[in-house]
């Protein structure tokens, strides 16, 4: 096999694929509905939880979102309008309840902006591996051991 290659001006694309959400206050135990009332069973929910305290000690809950995990949670309900996707349920939650944000899985950033939500975790994962010396390793038949 031989030593692994290093990698030289090569370009590494860093995705988040969830929705990371940070409530802060009173709102970091906040449970949102996101389906319709059927009956007597009970509406579907999404619900902060973690309430750790963030930089100033106050309590701080976090949410995350994938449109995968939302699809299966949800599955055969019927979706409030403001909630029929992962993005869409977590910008409505952002935009219409004050202490609640996009924040970063990494470190403590929040905003209410959805662009500057998405180039803040991108740079920031890549500035995580830009610290790092990567390497490639060719596998012969596909193995990854």
């Amino acid at each position: 096999m031989g030593r692994p290659k290093k990698l030289h001006n090569c370009r590494i694309t860093v995705r988040y694929p969830h929705i990371y959400l940070v409530a802060l206050g009173s709102s970091s135990g906040a449970e949102f509905r996101v389906t319709e009332r059927n009956g007597t069973r009970k509406p579907g929910v999404v619900r902060f939880s973690g309430r750790r305290p963030d930089l100033h000690g106050n309590p701080m809950g976090t949410l995350v979102l994938d449109e995968e995990k939302f699809n299966t949670w949800f599955d055969g309900q019927t979706l409030l309008p403001n909630m029929k996707t992962a993005e869409a349920a977590a910008k409505w939650m952002v935009s219409n309840t004050e202490d609640v944000y996009f924040g970063c899985p990494i470190c403590l950033f929040t905003t209410k902006n959805w662009d500057e939500y998405q180039a803040h975790v991108a740079n920031k994962g890549n500035w995580i591996l830009e610290q790092f010396e990567l390497e490639v390793e060719e596998v012969e038949n596909g193995n990854k051991d």
